[in-house]
């Protein structure tokens, strides 16, 4: 073969050239335009891409080998020339499918460079074939030319890619930089390989051709193909600019009404802050017209404390930056308004010329942001302050949040529960009634209201009353749970208390024997229970609704209403009243009311009524029998002795005379003896039936026991009215008594003391009396004697015992004696009661009795009384440090003593001086005492109550006390007056009367203690009634200190049976 060697034609090198330049700019150009169009128009840009890039692509080779090989071959086998064209179509065609693959852009580049580099390659043997069709193409020169037009197509894929942000002209210098380095890559390529081909003299074809083209026919379709080119890219550039004009036509249309329409404040601003220009909504926005704008500087309606903050943003804009940030301005009638602004800067050119600022009106959502935070701020100060639970959960059951409150249940700080699941803290048995209560909120989205026990950490259950209350989304769908709760543990408790006490009070209300009642503020009764109609005989149905008052009898109706009005102020009220039962009869009840009081205001009350009836009447034949005479039913000396003190109170008061007459019948003892005790007996009931019709109206007659009477005139106007009565009497006795078929001549004797030249207390006329009557008897009996005219003057021997007194306690003629108090059942002594006796130098051992009215009478009795408590103490302590721990010591009270203002004092320090304990000492009060001056005898028995002191009633029975009232004081024990016990075998009287304080005294849980007791029948009484404890002469009579420590230490006889 031989070879062919030339010179290069420059001007061919550069038609090769600038087709190049042309192809790779234009095909960048498609590409770009692929990128932004779908559909039709794409497929239309892919077919110019096919066609024009085909053709140029073609070309290149064929003037490449023209221009750089100087022998190249005249003509060229033209069916090759289409084959090479068409193949350079689907070598561009193949380039933009892989362009066009939703890929990676490496995998892009990579795809397209490749496809490109092979397909060169390919066409630059086709146009050698062309030229030489049995050309030896080397391995070495095909893959070089291969890899040399991959690389180049690699870079042109890479620059096509390459296009983020960047502007039109940046784009337009891109492609041409890229398609004039690319074009000069190719040219230098075409020279390398075309320099190395030798094309030889061959004879015929390999590939014989229809037709050649000589070199002049392929530089004029090079040419063509070049002004064509050129010629698209003007028609493309032309198309650029008129669709170019129209989009920005279209967007300063936008723009403006966009700007003209924007209910946002859009502005111009130059570089000094200046506005230049504005939207409407300016206007609408700030109050500033446009034109007012435009002569202002920003700072202008800016609030002052801004200014720096906003020029520290705008210098950033300046500098190319788009800054967001919230100022507070002036509107133009002075109130600041809150804009959200975004400013970016005006660029022409790349420079900064200007600022645009848009600004929304941010003021309401200010205002309501703020009023947000404080209502976020009062709800969490109300949620972190509240006593009650407060938590909200998700639909799941997990806790979002749980206020401080959350620790009064679980101990732990609310923050530890976050998270938790709500279930986890319920009482096991709630949780399936809690899921469903669940379930029914989110079908539902209504509050549940509920009550459920939790599990506290120590295992206790708390439960709580709660509601539920759904939060829901901006959809409507619930999405958590607000739950306030409140622990009501101690509720349930109450209510549980207030259960069981309702159910106590039912039991006792229906089975109570006595009355239990209520009414309301008009008195209606309201309720009753079944014991009602036991003591009423009403059903209760008759009963309810009405007043109570028609129920109380006539006469105590005034009193129940006072009591009525009382305990609807509120006050509790304690009394008694008779009630008509319904079969006629009166029932008498002690009732016992205690207001119902509702938010402080009574609105009614309850009752309990006991019928007493039984006990008033034991309590009436116990005061009848205790001051009557059981025989001739006359008062006995102790009513009396009450009466004679009244009369003597009202015959001071009014100046009257007044008298009084013992009476013993001569001889009585003489019919007794002989005629037996039922004669002695009828004749003194006859002989009182007598006597009553010698009294006149107001005149008193009493037996004093035996064969004694006495009787009292309580208004005499001179002595001789007292004088005609003994006559009258007289004149009775001289009449004989008839009693069984038996005439009786009976006489009496008559002493008579008149108040007051002969006395002014009872006991003086009393015992005056008496002196005048056995002075009537030692004159021959059946008379009268005036106590004034016994010859013996008792004046003198009063003043001589007064004188006497008072020597025997400077003296110390006073001494002790002690008399033992046992208990009948063990025959153990239980305690001692301390006597005084006067040891007079001449007239011997003088009782009590017979000085200490005269030691009242001076004023001697108080330091008697002091010394009597004080040494009566410390013997008992002495006997108390000898082993006798358990005895104690009976001290009796004079009425004088006990009134005095510091007798409870004077009692606690004499405890404290001998050291003896309270609880040792038996302090004895007689009944009348008690009942003087009731509130005050209360309070000092109270304080000695407390101090640890027992309290005794002295000589029970004796006075006109009832144990109702009694009750009300803080006695331990009664003691029953001798006279009763005398008489306890012959007298069943005495018996009724024992019984009856026996048994109440036990009822109100007081001891008993009888005194005087001197025979075994007594005992065996006593025993059966159920007194157990006893003094008197059977055990001992009163003995000295000496004596009655050999009686402590065993040496008393055995009495015990």
């Amino acid at each position: 073969m031989e070879s062919i060697t030339g010179a290069i034609d420059f001007s061919l090198a550069a038609l090769s050239f600038l087709i190049a330049v042309l192809a790779i700019y234009t095909m960048m150009d498609i590409f770009d335009r692929l990128q932004m169009t779908k559909g039709r128009p794409r497929l239309f840009w892919i077919g110019c891409g096919t066609v024009i890039g085909g053709i140029g692509i073609s070309l290149l080779p064929y003037i490449g080998m023209i221009a750089f090989h100087p022998h190249a071959p005249e003509r060229v086998d033209a069916e090759m020339f289409l084959y090479s064209l068409l193949f350079s179509h689907v070598t561009i065609l193949m380039m933009q499918i892989g362009f066009l693959l939703p890929v990676r852009p490496l995998a892009k580049s990579l795809i397209g460079s490749f496809t490109a580099g092979g397909g060169f390659t390919l066409l630059h043997c086709l146009v050698i074939l062309s030229a030489e069709p049995l050309h030896q193409i080397g391995l070495l020169q095909t893959g070089l030319n291969f890899g040399s037009m991959s690389l180049l197509m690699l870079i042109l894929m890479r620059c096509v890619l390459y296009k983020e942000g960047e502007s039109v002209s940046a784009s337009m210098r891109r492609r041409a930089a890229a398609a004039v380095s690319i074009g000069m890559a190719m040219a230098v390529l075409q020279f390398a390989n075309w320099r190395n081909v030798e094309f030889g003299r061959v004879a015929g074809t390999l590939f014989p051709a229809a037709f050649t083209l000589d070199q002049a026919q392929v530089l004029a379709f090079g040419e063509v193909t070049t002004v064509a080119i050129f010629t698209f890219q003007l028609l493309a550039a032309y198309m650029d600019r008129r669709k170019a004009l129209q989009m920005a036509r279209l967007k300063n249309i936008q723009y403006e009404s966009l700007f003209q329409h924007n209910p946002h404040l859009v502005c111009l601003l130059d570089l000094e802050g200046r506005f230049l220009s504005g939207n409407p909504a300016v206007e609408a926005i700030t109050g500033f017209r446009p034109e007012e704008l435009s002569a202002l500087f920003y700072r202008q309606v800016l609030w002052p404390e801004n200014e720096e903050r906003i020029a520290h943003h705008l210098a950033k804009v300046k500098n190319g930056e788009t800054q967001q940030f919230e100022v507070t301005i002036r509107h133009k009638m002075g109130h600041p308004l809150d804009l959200h602004v975004t400013c970016f800067p005006m660029l022409v050119d790349g420079s900064v010329v200007g600022i645009f600022a848009i600004a929304e009106d941010v003021t309401e959502r200010k205002k309501m942001e703020e009023a947000l935070r404080e209502s976020e701020a009062r709800y969490r100060l109300i949620a972190e302050n509240m006593s009650d639970i407060f938590c909200i959960y998700g639909i799941d059951g997990t806790v979002r949040y749980a206020s401080p409150s959350y620790r009064s249940l679980f101990v732990e700080p609310a923050e530890s529960y976050i998270g938790k699941n709500v279930l986890d803290f319920l009482h096991p048995d709630e949780v399936p009634r809690m899921q469903q209560m669940n379930r029914t909120l989110l079908e539902t989205k209504s509050t549940q209201y509920f009550e459920c026990r939790f599990r506290h950490h120590d295992g206790t259950c708390i439960h709580i009353e709660a509601s539920a209350i759904p939060v829901t989304d901006a959809d409507g769908r619930v999405d958590s749970v607000a739950v306030l709760a409140r622990d009501i543990t101690q509720r349930k408790l109450a209510e549980r208390r207030l259960e069981e006490s309702e159910q106590r009070y039912r039991s006792l209300f229906e089975h109570n024997t006595d009355a239990v009642f209520a009414f309301n503020t008009r008195g209606h009764l309201t309720s009753v229970n079944p014991a009602v109609k036991e003591i009423t005989g009403y059903e209760p149905e008759e009963m309810l609704n009405k007043p109570f008052i028609q129920f109380v009898v006539p006469e105590e109706q005034a009193k129940a209403i006072r009591h009525y009005k009382q305990v609807r102020k509120g006050n509790i009220q304690n009394f008694e009243v008779s009630i008509r039962h319904k079969q006629g009869h009166s029932v008498t009840l002690h009732v016992n009311t205690v207001p119902i009081i509702i938010d402080q205001v009574p609105v009614g009350a309850f009752g309990i009524a006991k019928d007493i009836t039984e006990r008033k009447r034991a309590e009436q034949t116990i005061n009848h029998l205790a001051y009557h005479d059981a025989l001739t039913d006359l008062p006995n000396r102790r009513l009396f002795k009450k009466q004679l003190t009244a009369a003597l109170e009202e015959a001071e008061r009014s100046g009257k005379m007044l008298g009084v007459m013992f009476l013993d019948l001569d001889r009585f003892k003489l019919i007794n003896d002989t005629l037996g005790h039922d004669i002695g007996d009828k004749l003194l009931i006859t002989v009182a039936g007598h006597l009553k019709n010698c009294m006149g109206e107001g005149d008193m007659l009493a037996r004093m026991g035996g064969d004694e009477f006495t009787v009292l005139l309580p208004a005499l106007d001179s002595p001789d009215q007292a004088v005609r009565t003994a006559e009258k009497i007289l004149g009775v006795f001289a009449q004989p008594f008839e009693l069984n078929d038996l005439l009786l001549h009976v006489t009496t004797s008559i002493g008579i003391a008149l108040y007051p030249q002969d006395g002014t207390d009872a006991e003086s006329l009393m015992r005056h009396a008496d002196m005048a009557m056995y002075r009537a008897k030692e004159q021959g009996k059946n008379r009268y004697q005036r106590f004034a005219d016994v010859a013996d003057a008792p004046g003198a021997s009063s003043l001589l015992l007064e004188n006497a007194l008072h020597a025997a306690w400077e003296q110390k003629e006073f001494q002790l004696f002690f008399q033992p108090q046992l208990d009948i059942r063990t025959g153990r002594i239980i305690g001692m009661e301390a006597l005084i006796r006067w040891q007079h130098p001449e007239l011997g051992m003088l009782s009590p009795a017979e000085f200490v009215p005269l030691a009242e009478e001076t004023g001697l009795i108080l330091a008697i009384n002091e010394w009597v408590l004080k040494e009566a103490c410390r013997q008992v302590k002495r006997w108390q440090d000898d082993g006798y721990g358990e005895l104690r010591m009976a001290v009796n009270l004079s009425t004088l003593q006990f009134q005095q203002p510091d007798f409870v004092g004077g009692v606690q320090r004499i405890l404290e001086e001998t050291g003896l304990p309270p609880d040792r000492l038996v302090l004895e009060l007689k009944e009348s005492a008690a009942l003087y001056d009731v509130d005050h005898v209360n309070d000092k028995l109270r304080a000695l109550r407390q101090m640890g002191i027992h309290i005794a009633i002295d000589d029970f029975g004796t006075g006109y006390s009832s144990l109702g009232r009694l009750r009300k004081f803080p006695i331990d024990s009664l003691k029953i007056d001798h006279s009763f016990v005398k008489d306890i075998s012959a007298e069943p009287d005495s018996i009724a009367i024992i019984k009856a304080i026996v048994s109440m005294a036990h009822s109100l849980k007081l001891k008993v203690l009888a005194e005087g007791v001197e025979t075994w029948e007594q005992i065996a009484v006593l025993e059966e009634l159920g007194c157990h404890e006893a003094q008197g002469y059977l055990f001992s009579r009163p003995v000295s200190q000496e004596e009655a420590s050999r009686l402590l230490a065993g040496a008393l006889p055995n009495w015990v049976r």
